[in-house]
């Protein structure tokens, strides 16, 4: 369906003028993505609603997608499966944040943290079979990634010495970030674990 309405949409805007025919590629990917995040968001936003947590369900999802933009990670075969194992992640994420904030305090989180930190030094960037990264790219991306985690656990750390009132919410953070860190751990065939979806 994606595909189609993008295809539709890019050949509107090339026989509008906006986009020449040999950007058609480009802009075809391009407009897939955009159509699948929209989708996607939207799906997140109402599945948020539904289970009485948007707030939670936001700040999930901003966190994931972030470090996921620059780290990457396993791909579904389809835009379906994608959205499909992205709100079971999200789903779960919220409710054993939801069990995990009584159950365990700061020390427990820092751990989550470090565990993070030390999979996305090891692993990232995985690149996408669709969109390879180039050398640059993938030291860039290295950098950005890293920065978002370690980044993210100080200011994690930073606001839970302020108000340790706002643990749930930290929580939710740090879990994102720890559920997005899991999806880097998989094969080239020659290392690590294969956790690829087809």
């Amino acid at each position: 369906m994606i595909e189609k309405i993008s295809k539709r949409l890019t050949i509107r805007l090339i026989d509008e003028g906006v986009v020449s025919l040999d950007e058609f590629e480009i802009y075809h990917y391009g407009m897939q993505l955009l159509l699948a995040t929209l989708m996607e968001g939207f799906g997140l936003l109402i599945l948020g609603i539904l289970t009485g947590k948007v707030i939670e369900t936001v700040l999930f999802v901003l966190m994931f997608g972030l470090l996921r933009i620059f780290a990457g990670g396993i791909h579904a075969g389809s835009y379906l499966k994608c959205f499909i194992v992205t709100a079971i992640v999200v789903f779960i994420g919220v409710q054993v944040v939801e069990i995990l904030q009584y159950n365990f305090g700061f020390n427990f989180m820092l751990i989550m943290l470090i565990i993070t930190n030390t999979i996305v030094y090891i692993f990232s960037p995985i690149d996408s079979p669709n969109k390879p990264l180039t050398d640059g790219e993938k030291v860039k991306n290295r950098r950005r990634s890293l920065l978002i985690t370690f980044v993210g656990a100080l200011i994690i750390v930073f606001f839970y010495k302020i108000n340790p009132n706002l643990k749930y919410y930290l929580f939710i953070i740090t879990f994102a970030l720890f559920s997005e860190s899991l999806t880097l751990i998989r094969v080239s065939r020659d290392k690590y674990f294969l956790l690829e979806v087809k």
